[in-house]
Protein backbone atom coordinates (compact mmCIF):
# COMPACT_ATOMS: atom_id res chain seq x y z
CA UNK A 1 0.00 0.00 0.00
CA UNK A 2 1.37 3.41 -1.01
CA UNK A 3 1.76 5.66 2.02
CA UNK A 4 3.83 8.48 0.51
CA UNK A 5 3.38 10.28 -2.80
CA UNK A 6 6.10 12.57 -4.11
CA UNK A 7 4.80 14.90 -6.84
CA UNK A 8 7.35 16.53 -9.13
CA UNK A 9 6.20 19.12 -11.64
CA UNK A 10 8.66 19.94 -14.40
CA UNK A 11 9.05 22.03 -17.52
CA UNK A 12 12.17 21.73 -19.68
CA UNK A 13 14.36 20.50 -16.84
CA UNK A 14 15.33 17.05 -18.09
CA UNK A 15 18.87 17.12 -16.66
CA UNK A 16 17.76 18.34 -13.24
CA UNK A 17 14.89 15.87 -13.24
CA UNK A 18 17.31 13.02 -13.86
CA UNK A 19 19.31 13.95 -10.76
CA UNK A 20 16.18 14.35 -8.65
CA UNK A 21 14.81 10.96 -9.73
CA UNK A 22 18.13 9.25 -9.07
CA UNK A 23 18.10 10.58 -5.51
CA UNK A 24 14.44 9.79 -4.84
CA UNK A 25 14.57 6.27 -6.20
CA UNK A 26 17.59 5.36 -4.07
CA UNK A 27 15.57 5.69 -0.88
CA UNK A 28 15.79 2.87 1.61
CA UNK A 29 12.00 2.58 1.74
CA UNK A 30 10.42 -0.38 0.02
CA UNK A 31 9.05 0.62 -3.41
CA UNK A 32 5.56 -0.47 -2.34
CA UNK A 33 5.50 2.23 0.36
CA UNK A 34 6.01 5.27 -1.86
CA UNK A 35 5.39 6.51 -5.36
CA UNK A 36 6.96 9.23 -7.45
CA UNK A 37 4.60 11.12 -9.74
CA UNK A 38 6.16 13.28 -12.45
CA UNK A 39 3.93 15.83 -14.16
CA UNK A 40 5.46 17.22 -17.34
CA UNK A 41 4.01 20.62 -18.18
CA UNK A 42 4.56 20.31 -21.93
CA UNK A 43 8.36 20.17 -22.00
CA UNK A 44 10.11 20.47 -25.35
CA UNK A 45 13.48 19.12 -24.16
CA UNK A 46 14.51 15.57 -23.24
CA UNK A 47 12.21 15.33 -20.20
CA UNK A 48 9.94 12.58 -21.64
CA UNK A 49 12.94 10.42 -22.58
CA UNK A 50 14.50 10.85 -19.13
CA UNK A 51 11.32 9.71 -17.41
CA UNK A 52 10.79 6.78 -19.77
CA UNK A 53 14.29 5.47 -19.02
CA UNK A 54 13.54 5.51 -15.29
CA UNK A 55 10.13 3.89 -15.79
CA UNK A 56 11.85 0.83 -17.28
CA UNK A 57 13.54 0.17 -13.93
CA UNK A 58 11.15 1.53 -11.30
CA UNK A 59 7.56 0.40 -10.90
CA UNK A 60 6.75 3.14 -8.39
CA UNK A 61 7.26 5.93 -10.95
CA UNK A 62 4.23 7.37 -12.75
CA UNK A 63 4.35 9.95 -15.55
CA UNK A 64 1.70 12.37 -16.73
CA UNK A 65 2.07 14.93 -19.51
CA UNK A 66 -0.14 17.95 -20.05
CA UNK A 67 -0.16 21.00 -22.30
CA UNK A 68 1.80 23.90 -20.84
CA UNK A 69 -0.59 25.21 -18.16
CA UNK A 70 1.79 26.31 -15.43
CA UNK A 71 3.02 25.10 -12.08
CA UNK A 72 -0.30 25.16 -10.22
CA UNK A 73 -2.10 23.09 -12.86
CA UNK A 74 0.72 20.55 -12.88
CA UNK A 75 0.75 20.29 -9.11
CA UNK A 76 -3.03 19.87 -9.02
CA UNK A 77 -2.88 17.11 -11.63
CA UNK A 78 -0.19 15.30 -9.67
CA UNK A 79 -2.13 15.53 -6.43
CA UNK A 80 -5.27 14.24 -8.12
CA UNK A 81 -3.34 11.19 -9.37
CA UNK A 82 -1.78 10.44 -5.97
Amino acid sequence: MVEISVVITTYNRGNLLKRALQALLKQSLAPEVYEVIVVDDGSTDNTPEVVKQFMKKYVNLRYFRQKHKGLSAGRNLGISKA
